[in-house]
């Protein structure tokens, strides 16, 4: 071989070494990135795991809230229905009125 091709052999063998090791220095910058991008995908699930947990315990509270205020709007309804029929009561005032004026007249003829 003339020194020329073995010059430029040398040339390629060097060109070849150096891009192995870009190849070797890209592969390690990727897992490097692969392993911070697992880092974080891990992190996403712990979250979401927390999420859903608190969201369940929202659900169950949620809940509990909707039957105390079931209860209470019994209660509450029938409060107003007692509360109309003392209105109902006191609104008959008119009746209660013209027997007490009546049991008056009576009182003032028997005594006159």
């Amino acid at each position: 071989l003339s020194p020329v091709c073995l010059g430029s052999l040398r040339r390629a063998a060097i060109s070849n070494e150096q891009i192995v090791t870009m190849h070797k220095n890209k592969l390690e910058n990727q897992d490097e990135t692969l392993d911070q991008i697992h880092v974080g995908v891990k992190r996403l699930r712990t979250v979401g795991h927390d999420i859903n947990i608190e969201l369940e315990v929202q659900e169950r509270l949620l809940g509990d809230i909707d039957l105390e205020m079931d209860i209470a709007k019994s209660k509450v309804d029938g409060n107003i229905i007692r509360v109309e029929k003392v209105s109902q009561k006191t609104n008959d005032k008119g009746g209660c009125c013209l027997m007490i004026l009546l049991l008056v007249i009576i009182v003032v003829l028997l005594i006159v």
